[in-house]
């Protein structure tokens, strides 16, 4: 049996009807290594989740840290985070809870969420994902 990886995909926007083609790259790129590599990977995408109608705010967000808590790594698209509290509070969630944080630099970012919570910090997202690749996912594999 596939030992799974859950991964947490956050970024600005997502509140505000951004869109967030970020996440289905991010998304794309590890359905192939999963593919290649055979492991069961696990992505957790927050859109799928914000935008149900009748749905509280408390209740998103209780759901959405619940996930937080539960995942393995959080990726995080640093890109206009500069004024969005909510990437904040999901990346404090996942400091306090010692998720590993993973960023992709960007235009406008916050520099406290760069520079203090954030694990590693990629120029781009392809080098983001390599980088969990080797250091978390592959590190995960069974020797048997």
């Amino acid at each position: 049996m596939k030992q799974c990886i859950t991964i947490y995909l956050t970024g600005s926007g997502i509140f505000r009807g951004r869109d967030n083609d970020w996440r289905k790259d991010a998304i794309s790129m590890f359905y192939k290594i999963a593919k290649y590599d055979d492991m069961k990977i696990c992505i957790v995408n927050p859109s799928d989740f914000v935008h149900k109608n009748g749905i509280a705010d408390r209740q998103i967000k209780s759901f959405l840290f619940n996930k937080i808590k539960y995942s393995d790594i959080m990726l995080c698209n640093l890109q206009d985070t500069e004024s969005d509290p909510y990437v904040a509070s999901e990346i404090q969630f996942a400091v306090d809870h010692c998720i590993p944080i993973i960023g992709v630099r960007g235009t406008n970012s916050c520099t406290w969420l760069e520079y203090s919570d954030c694990d590693a910090v990629f120029d781009n997202l392809t080098n983001a994902v390599e980088y969990i690749k080797h250091f978390y996912m592959l590190s995960m594999r069974p020797l048997v």
